[in-house]
């Protein structure tokens, strides 16, 4: 990675103040448990106001001595005290209430699955982005004019109780804003002449908005970050993965019309933005990134990208910072200078941007009902789970199911009749996967209904569209569109897997099928040179290679078909994905060996990624064989991850011809590209001596993430693969 580039003091003490925090939002923590253990009797919808308007009105209000953009998390350490109220009221507040519940739904074979490593399971509401234009357009005073409107015609004691308690919460956040006014206000009266000034400025934007709509840049900047931190704060003591949405397309009429009236320069827009992207890194700059879109378009299919889609990649560029992730909306009439950019930023080592194809995501959002224009304002959750902005409430990750396992699992199972044949395998693995989506299910669906007997978000619910017109929290299915997101992971090995089978048993007939399953059961012992050739000889998907990528097509048709099957609690449908994040890792652990050549417990394959090392024809074949499938049926996500040498970037020339790979992998019909850019010596140096390379960032299952913080297996699953194969990674032509 590159070192950052910090083009004022102010930046670089803002910087430097995010990495020198130590402990985690205590003052939330406790505030939140006290309020709650004393008001145990009170119905639910009043106690989850009650405790959001209490946060507001007790959390501590700071400013940094340089901030532009305030509202402060406050990271420290707990005391002895506080940990024994903690410890004594906790349980009572949440983690009891919801557990009870779930013991109930969950039946015990669904709890064995588990166990065996077949799936996990579980989910909640985050991972999305509220209705941020609202917010500007209305402020938060015009958002309770309508929840007063539709008081007036609410029909039931629920929906009353939703909506006193909506208008409990808005008025609690405007008292949060004041809050900061007043403190800005204090500080100024002793501050230097050039700060005074400043903190006026602060006060006068803090007692604006977000009550009221925003004017400027300045106050739509500080209306995105209150209402990221309030919603983030209101769901607990991290963010939750809630992301900053599109912020190119939010700020820049602002911009531009300050620009216009000499209210503001680039340069002073550009301190401004950067103070806003530091904010987010305030929760914990080592955390689970926050996803920041730029580029995209608008419903007529116009490019929608402008001057701030190239501040944003231009300032993530100069900060290097986790946080936000940014990714690129691509589709065929982007402006080529976003993907000059963002391809100069890919080249840091940073791991980000990733790119997503609006061809692609927009037909599969419209599948499930969302019309044009809410398609081409989409979002990704931390990582590739697609939902549209601010009418949406996905349960993303909602069990990643373990396709390895269920081979595993078939495999021995068939390999027990001599007389089975390659069908009879193919058909009893997707039998065996169904079954653990059916588990899955059954067990995500009970989180679902839990959170709906225990769990309120009104703050939230204000800020997602329909949930004030249903009068309904959106943990209750109030959001126009809810969904819930299993992903499968380690299908590559289940092809391979089947391909090797098929090669070694049936065509070469070099051993039967009960010989190989009891030499694989064994882990490969004593058979090394077997297990080398069934990783290399037999047709392996990545390859471009009919066989295996039609095999690929078929079972990918059918985990979407079979997920297709399943409606959630809160009436919305199952979107399935590929995303791994770093479970393909986890779970390749809890995985027996593979007849693909891989041994037991090593990581599985990697999304919608080849097997590592099974590609050896090169990235446009591999890249081929990722886009057979229909990629717009995975709205859950799909994820697909190169590696590039860091000399691929040196020129503009090299750098062009990146983009033109990218980009025809997309004009294919792949949902998304994201590319790692470091040497394996790099990576060796740093697993060697990981106090140097503290701040090195990689690109991981869909998310990226500082490579020291790794476990050691996923660290080497980046560096080289298995160490039985090439490592993936393309160098220059």
């Amino acid at each position: 990675m590159i070192q950052p580039i910090l083009r004022t003091e102010r930046i670089a003490r803002l910087r430097k103040w995010q990495f020198d925090q130590r402990g985690w939002q205590v003052d939330r923590e406790i505030l939140w448990h006290r309020y709650m253990a004393g008001h145990q009797g009170v119905p639910i919808d009043a106690r989850y106001a009650g405790v959001f308007a209490y946060l507001m009105d007790n959390l501590p209000v700071e400013i940094n001595d340089d901030e532009l953009i305030v509202g402060r998390i406050k990271r420290r350490e707990m005391t002895p005290e506080e940990k024994a109220e903690r410890e004594r009221i906790a349980g009572s507040t949440f983690s009891d209430p919801l557990g009870d519940v779930l013991k109930k739904l969950i039946s015990p074979d669904a709890h064995e699955s588990i166990a065996e490593g077949r799936h996990v399971a579980g989910g909640m509401t985050g991972h999305m982005t509220p209705d941020y234009p609202a917010v500007l357009k209305k402020g938060l005073n015009g958002i309770r004019r309508e929840v007063r409107g539709r008081l007036a015609r609410a029909k039931s004691e629920e929906e009353r109780a939703f909506l006193h308690g909506a208008l409990e919460v808005l008025s609690g956040a405007m008292r949060m804003a004041r809050r900061y006014a007043k403190h800005a206000r204090e500080l100024a009266a002793t501050a230097s002449p050039e700060r005074r000034e400043e903190l006026l400025r602060i006060a006068e934007a803090c007692r604006r908005v977000p009550a009221y709509p925003a004017r400027t840049f300045h106050e739509a900047a500080q209306t995105l970050w209150f209402i990221h931190l309030w919603i983030a704060q209101e769901l607990g003591g991290g963010h939750g993965c809630f992301c900053p949405g599109r912020v190119d397309q939010y700020l820049f009429p602002y911009y531009e019309a300050d620009l216009r009236s000499g209210r503001l320069s680039r340069d002073d827009a550009y301190e401004l933005l950067t103070c806003l992207l530091l904010k987010y890194n305030e929760f914990d700059p080592y955390s689970t990134p926050q996803t920041l879109f730029v580029g995209g378009q608008h419903a007529d299919g116009s490019d929608a990208s402008n001057e701030l889609s190239l501040l944003c990649l231009e300032v993530s560029r100069d900060l290097q910072m986790l946080h936000p992730a940014l990714c690129v909306s691509w589709h065929k009439n982007l402006n080529r200078d976003v993907m000059r950019r963002a391809v100069e930023l890919m080249g840091t080592g940073i791991g980000f941007p990733a790119v997503f194809n609006d061809e692609v995501i927009v037909p599969g959002l419209m599948r499930d009902g969302a019309s044009r224009e809410e398609a081409v304002n989409y979002m990704a959750g931390s990582c590739v789970e697609i939902s549209a902005i601010g009418c949406s409430n996905p349960w993303v990750a909602s069990g990643y199911v373990n396709a390895g396992k269920a081979f595993e699992r078939a495999f021995q199972r068939v390999a027990r009749n001599k007389n089975a044949g390659w069908d009879d395998l193919v058909r009893e693995f997707k039998a065996d996967l169904a079954e653990a989506m059916r588990f899955n299910y059954e067990i995500t669906a009970a989180h679902d209904r839990a959170w709906q007997e225990c769990i309120r978000y009104p703050f939230l619910s204000c800020l997602v569209n329909d949930c004030i017109e249903r009068a309904t929290d959106i943990t209750c299915g109030g959001a126009r569109y809810n969904t819930t997101m299993p992903e499968l992971v380690g299908l590559a090995n289940v092809v391979d897997s089947l391909m090797a089978v098929k090669w070694a048993c049936f065509e070469e007939k070099a051993m039967t099928l009960p010989q190989l399953a009891e030499i694989v059961r064994k882990n490969w012992e004593g058979e090394e040179a077997l297990r080398r050739v069934l990783g290399t000889k037999p047709p392996r998907f990545g390859n471009d290679m009919p066989e295996p990528d039609a095999l690929w097509v078929e079972l990918s048709e059918f985990w979407f078909d079979e997920v297709r099957k399943y409606t959630n609690p809160r009436r919305g449908p199952y979107q399935p994905g590929f995303l791994c994040w770093v479970m393909h890792s986890v779970l390749g652990d809890r995985t027996g060996a593979t007849p693909d050549g891989r041994k037991a417990r090593e990581a599985l394959a990697d999304a919608v990624g080849p097997v590592q090392g099974h590609d050896t024809s090169g990235v446009t074949a591999m890249l081929r064989s990722a886009a057979k499938m229909d990629h717009s049926k995975f709205i859950g996500g799909v994820v697909t991850n190169v590696k590039f040498t860091p000399a691929m970037f040196d020129t503009a020339e090299s750098r062009e011809k990146i983009i033109d790979l990218l980009e025809s992998y997309l004009h294919l019909g792949g949902f998304e590209l994201q590319i790692n850019v470091v040497s394996a010596d790099t990576l060796r140096a740093a697993q060697e001596h990981p106090e140097k390379y503290s701040d090195l960032i990689v690109r991981v299952g869909g998310y990226s993430d500082y490579y020291t913080r790794l476990s050691r297996s996923l660290q080497d699953e980046i560096k080289i693969g298995r160490a039985s194969c090439r490592e993936r990674v393309y160098h220059p032509v």
